[in-house]
């Protein structure tokens, strides 16, 4: 079961990284701001993306909630001036509007090249002005919009009319990136080299209200002192908060390589004390009429041979069991559009009185079955499976846990081992749990602490071991399910037809396989289907009557689960997000 998730999260991974085959690259970044003499900042913001495959679109964001108004928000490239319309043809520029953010969006051709894009806006009430000082707090690149940029900088200044004394001029820098702020020649200057598409560069960029003397005044009570106030007292939690994550670094790099070292002594011990040693008994099976090596109903030996799970073929393969013991009787009567898809029909009848002895599982699958026939009016294998699907989910736990329960009674699993494999699980998970919190206090060093107890904690499955009767038993039916797979000949001199029916739908062996097997008994289709369901039937191909049976038709049908999606490949064809830039945060 594990190694079919692992396979199919292969799979998923595979087809989105083949759907997402294309990449672009944020070269740099370069802003230019200038503080005019109102109060008003004027941006232009040169942004070099290097396309690796065909792209047509790329956008801009900023949250509105960082300044008054916008004006004069536009796109062009050095030689190309962009046009605003709807036509979303090359050369052509939307601005969008949504909740908080301002959306550009600007459209192009580019297939393997390097492009710079200049977007220019100005930008009112944005700057926070006291009697005598002034401040600018911005966000030059946001934290969210998933790329790497390469080189960044900013160049923040004041109108040429303008002069402001460096003394006079503070700023700091609120970034997990490592940026270089600088206040030299009257202006600010930012500079970064590879900022993480998880940081952002946020700078506090305090100056003289003489610097914008037509500037009205926005907060009468802003002052210097306070900002200074506020930046001492930030710098003070800082030193703090870096003490505390060094004192927690220690303590993690400390810390690490115990809760390794506990785990798997733990897991040791456990597995030494509570696996049950390997005696080599040999167990003598009875074989079924059919065959195949045990006489034990497809439910139970599905309980075994999956790890504990019983889905849909399980309850498919116990409806063909009771068919071929004529308890049921199961007639295709062609296909109806449904919802999704156009499903096979099946209706089933339940034969009265039952007159041959029944598991309890059996008689609660067909009790199920008949209050549904009775209570919604169905009398086909869709509408009793699907439809009020909480009451089919609440049956299925219980129908679960009754075959869970026989099985246990059968004493196929070690008792003791059981014990060992909880209590492992257990701690582990405890330590689990340890491994994460040393992971946030000290990356990548955790990793190893994590990895370490989460393979203990799933050695747990390691540890529960079956008996000689429940190996014995495995074993045998592995061996089914492998001459099924891989040996339909010799498979076909083996097992009777219904029974490679009713145990290939319960082992999960796939269509394909299954009529290899058939196909290998020498017969005509009909005359197989005949000899295997003694129905009749008005299929009406040669294909269907198989097709029906399998669970790759029928699976979701008997069991309802949650619907599997696929990944899209983005909105608008082949766009690269710009992300929000200024003011996003």
């Amino acid at each position: 079961m594990i190694l079919r998730t692992l396979l199919l999260l292969t799979v998923c991974l595979l087809t989105a990284t083949s759907a997402y085959g294309k990449d672009y690259i944020i070269r740099s970044v370069e802003t230019e701001m200038v503080i005019e003499r109102d109060g008003t900042v004027s941006v232009t913001e040169y942004r070099r993306y290097t396309f690796d495959g065909s792209f047509s679109w790329a956008d801009y964001r900023l949250n509105t909630n960082e300044f008054g108004d916008i004006s004069d928000l536009t796109i062009h490239e050095l030689n190309e001036d962009y046009v605003k319309n709807a036509s979303e043809e090359p050369g052509s520029y939307q601005i969008n509007r949504e909740d908080d953010i301002i959306q550009l969006k600007w459209f192009f051709d580019a297939t393997n090249t390097t492009r710079t894009f200049i977007i220019s806006y100005s930008l009112s009430d944005v700057v926070t002005t006291g009697m005598n000082w002034a401040e600018f707090d911005w966000h030059y690149l946001s934290d969210d919009w998933g790329k790497t940029t390469e080189y960044f900088t900013a160049l923040v200044s004041f109108e040429e009319d303008i002069t402001v004394s460096s003394n006079s001029l503070y700023a700091w820098l609120y970034s997990n990136s490592q940026a270089q702020v600088d206040t030299g020649n009257g202006t600010l200057s930012i500079v970064a080299e590879r900022v993480s598409k998880r940081h952002e560069i946020r700078v506090r960029f305090l100056f003289p209200k003489s610097a914008i003397p037509e500037a009205q005044v926005t907060d009468v009570d802003f002052t210097k002192e306070q900002v200074l106030n506020e930046e001492q007292v930030r710098a003070v939690e800082m030193q703090r908060e870096q003490e505390l994550q060094e004192q927690r670094k220690a303590f993690a790099d400390i810390a690490i390589p115990v809760v390794s070292v506990v785990s798997i002594v733990l897991f040791i011990f456990f597995f030494r004390t509570y696996r049950p040693k390997d005696t080599g008994e040999h167990v003598e099976l009875k074989p079924a009429s059919d065959g195949f090596p045990t006489q034990y109903k497809p439910a139970i030996i599905a309980r075994l041979v999956h790890g504990g799970y019983t889905g849909g073929n399980v309850v498919m393969s116990t409806l063909l069991d009771l068919s071929r013991r004529g308890v049921v009787t199961l007639k295709h009567t062609g296909k109806e559009k449904k919802v999704f898809s156009e499903v096979d029909m099946i209706e089933i009848t339940i034969e009265e009185p039952v007159e041959i002895p029944l598991e309890d599982f059996e008689h609660s699958l067909l009790e199920f079955m008949q209050r549904r026939m009775d209570d919604e009016k169905a009398s086909d294998l869709y509408s009793i499976f699907n439809g009020k699907t909480m009451q089919v989910h609440s049956w299925k736990t219980k129908w679960a846990k009754q075959i869970r329960d026989q099985v246990e009674r059968l004493n196929w699993y070690d008792e003791k081992s059981k014990k060992g494999a909880i209590y492992n699980a257990i701690f582990q998970s405890l330590l689990v749990i340890c491994a994460i919190i040393l992971l946030f206090w000290s990356l990548p060093y955790g990793l190893f602490a994590l990895f370490t107890t989460t393979f203990a904690a799933l050695g747990s499955l390691g540890i529960y071991a079956r008996t000689p009767k429940g190996k014995a038993v495995f074993e045998a039916w592995k061996e089914v399910k492998k001459n099924l797979n891989k040996e339909p000949e010799l498979s076909a001199t083996i097992y009777e037809p219904m029974g490679v029916l009713v145990h290939g739908v319960n082992l999960g062996i796939n269509e394909a396989k299954l009529k290899k097997v058939i196909s290998a008994y020498g017969m005509e289709k009909q005359e197989v289907f005949n000899k295997v369901l003694e129905i009749t039937s008005s299929y009406s191909n040669d294909e269907e009557w198989l097709t029906t049976l399998m669970v790759s038709s029928y699976g979701a049908t008997v069991m309802p689960i949650a619907g599997s999606g696929s990944a899209a490949a983005g909105g608008a064809g082949a766009g690269a997000s710009g992300g929000a830039a200024g003011g996003a945060g």
